[in-house]
């Protein structure tokens, strides 16, 4: 259930399950309004190719990005976003600046997490453990085999 669900729903009690007074019709429309609220950026940010990096702007400039505190929804996409890497600048500071898919030291940056499949234990494998002589033992050889195929 997501944020929204979960205020319909409370919403739809309280309008089935109020007793008319003024608190009711406050949270009514406290519900109302969160119900209708937007995602909001809390930042913008620009790439200047003069200075070569990331900054901060203002909404509506040129090629303004807007950050936002957790990422939209979206169709997850396998390809990446955006190439960035880090580049030194005087005084020994990173800044990340963008870079070509094959240049060194260049991390692609993605719209959502990769998902990974998780892989168990085959009956082969659960026959080969070294289970140990105690109930830790055997938790700690499951979760190092497990490991094993999952990093």
């Amino acid at each position: 259930m997501n944020k929204d669900e979960a205020l319909r729903l409370a919403l739809e009690f309280v309008e089935a399950n109020h007793s008319g007074g003024p608190d009711a019709f406050e949270l009514i429309d406290i519900i109302k309004v969160a119900l209708e609220a937007k995602d909001e950026p809390v930042g913008w940010f620009g790439y200047d190719s003069t200075l070569g990096g990331w900054f901060e702007t203002n909404e509506g400039d040129d090629d303004s990005i807007p950050l936002y505190k957790a990422p939209p929804k979206q169709e997850a996409k396998d390809d990446p976003v955006a190439w960035l890497k880090v580049s030194e600048t005087l005084g020994g500071f990173g800044k990340f600046v963008e870079a070509k898919p094959n240049e060194k030291g260049a991390k692609p940056v993605y719209t959502t997490p990769p998902q990974r499949t998780w892989e168990g234990l085959t009956e082969e494998e659960i026959d080969k453990c070294d289970w140990g002589q105690s109930e830790r033992d055997f938790a700690r050889a499951i979760e190092d085999k497990l490991r094993s195929k999952n990093t």
